[in-house]
């Protein structure tokens, strides 16, 4: 489902937030009242008190993109302090995070791939100079217009052909 979705989030500056705060340490992170109470209290990081729904539990683990770099973090968060989660929904939680994180590499991967797929075809077909693409066993796979050219050949034909087919018999 992830993979259908085109979106995916840009980058936004870092600030001094719980985001940041598990970015920076890189791991799986669970803050129970008293350590979200003190963080606030030493104003290592800026943590507002939300009014209606004050967070009593937070869980977070960043994302990372494929060289391991944070993007983001993925968070759950308790809000009535009489709930807490267990060891078990903790590596649960790591686990499905990772997941995530390969899912965005992947996703990454792709779109870098296809990219990379489209500047090759446009080289090769926007190319003043005959060019091929040959399998091992000498095969055209595939050819472009200033190859047909300067060989008198229509694509479809050089694509039946073996570079043994165009080879002078004392060249092979």
């Amino acid at each position: 489902w992830a993979e259908s979705l085109d979106i995916i989030p840009h980058r936004r500056p870092i600030g001094k937030g719980l985001t940041e705060y598990v970015m920076g340490l890189g791991r799986t992170v669970y803050l129970r009242p008293t350590d979200l109470d003190r963080m606030r209290a030493e104003k290592v990081y800026s943590l507002p008190q939300m009014p209606r729904t004050p967070v009593q539990h937070y869980l977070a683990s960043p994302l990372v993109d494929s060289r391991n770099k944070p993007i983001g973090t993925m968070s759950l968060m308790l809000l009535e302090g009489n709930q807490e989660f267990t060891q078990e929904e903790i590596e649960i939680y790591s686990i499905i995070a990772a997941q995530v994180s390969m899912a965005i590499s992947n996703r990454q991967a792709m779109d870098a791939m296809r990219e990379s797929e489209k500047l090759f075809a446009n080289a090769f077909s926007q190319a003043p100079i005959g060019m091929a693409l040959i399998s091992p066993t000498g095969r055209f796979l595939k050819v472009n217009r200033p190859l047909c050219l300067l060989l008198g050949c229509e694509p479809e034909e050089l694509l039946t052909m073996n570079m043994v087919d165009l080879t002078h018999a004392e060249d092979l």
